[in-house]
């Protein structure tokens, strides 16, 4: 009888692991940056099974071994930009309609999409080297005016993940992919059901 007992508990603990694991998981929304959509301290539901990543949907990914929720504001091909003093610490997602001349300068990126071939140089590098030494886990290093990958001397790079921006709907009060960047596919972990 205890046997019997014992073998249900270790079968349903295995099974909510891989259901915890593989198909949703119930967390707390860590940070007020989803205001008023989704209040800090709000228990979500994320889906990692069976979602599409698409513009407006509200995604929970890991950084730093935290996680975090925010929405998809850029889908891969779009364009950020910053503008040329900031130097690439601060970046908005563009939006063509509503820029109908330019009066700063501004430096305009691809948001890169898998397969999808990038030619560096001096004015994009500071963008795409991150992405690619922390996410697609290859070296980028630029001596003199010569640009190395992987040890080799290559002013390409082709991407090996879809990336995102995110942005908090709380947009006063939110670090999202304005500060830290953009986030890849890799690095999201499902959708979120509030």
């Amino acid at each position: 009888m205890m046997k019997n007992f014992l073998y249900l508990i270790f079968i349903g603990s295995v099974v909510g692991l891989l259901i915890k694991l593989f198909v949703f998981e119930i967390f707390t929304v860590p940070t007020a940056s989803m205001e008023p959509t989704i209040l800090r301290g709000s228990k979500v539901w994320l889906q990692k099974m069976f979602f599409n990543l698409q513009k407006g949907d509200v995604v929970g990914f890991e950084r730093n071994n935290e996680y975090f929720v925010k929405r998809i504001v850029g889908i891969p091909s779009d364009s950020v930009y910053t503008e040329f003093a900031v130097k690439g610490s601060l970046f908005e997602l563009l939006k063509p309609k509503s820029i109908l001349f330019l009066t700063k300068k501004y430096v305009f990126y691809k948001i890169p999409k898998k397969g999808a071939t990038v030619v560096l140089d001096d004015t994009n590098f500071a963008f795409y080297q991150p992405l690619i030494e922390r996410n697609e886990g290859v070296a980028v290093n630029k001596i003199i005016n010569k640009i190395f990958v992987n040890n080799l001397e290559s002013n390409t790079y082709t991407f090996k993940h879809n990336y995102y921006f995110l942005q908090g709907d709380n947009t006063e009060g939110s670090e999202d992919s304005r500060h830290f960047g953009l986030v890849g596919e890799n690095q999201i972990k499902g959708a979120i059901h509030f």
